[in-house]
């Protein structure tokens, strides 16, 4: 399977999440010049950005996730998409979507949401 198949298929499960959750899917995948905002959602009157990553190893690094360049095109997507939605008043939050395999049983996911990373 190829990475952006791959990536495709861990954001719907992580949108299937959210879902179960009351969060309002606004849209997956959204792209701008600046980069891809992987989730858009909406919840409780507030906007969640979420970014899904997947490992096939549980060891977790936040700086694995979040290069200054990432970081950098996360910032400029997120703002062009306030201002292109007419959303500069909205409340909003930046999250992270973490899934591995279980080490015992790679057919389990584990998820973890991390809410409002600061960018």
């Amino acid at each position: 399977m190829n990475l952006r198949k791959k990536g495709s298929k861990y954001e719907r499960i992580a949108a299937e999440y959210f879902k179960r959750l009351n969060y309002d899917l606004e849209t997956l995948n959204w792209c701008c010049r600046w980069g891809e905002i992987d989730i858009i959602l909406s919840h409780k009157g507030e906007i969640v950005f979420v970014e899904v990553k997947f490992r096939n190893h549980d060891s977790f690094d936040i700086n694995e996730v979040f290069t200054l360049k990432k970081k950098n095109s996360l910032k400029r997507s997120v703002f062009i998409y306030l201002k292109d939605n007419n959303l500069f008043e909205s409340r909003w939050r930046f999250d992270l979507f973490y899934i591995t395999c279980n080490a015992l049983n790679n057919n389990k996911l584990i998820f973890r949401h991390f809410r409002n990373i600061l960018l």
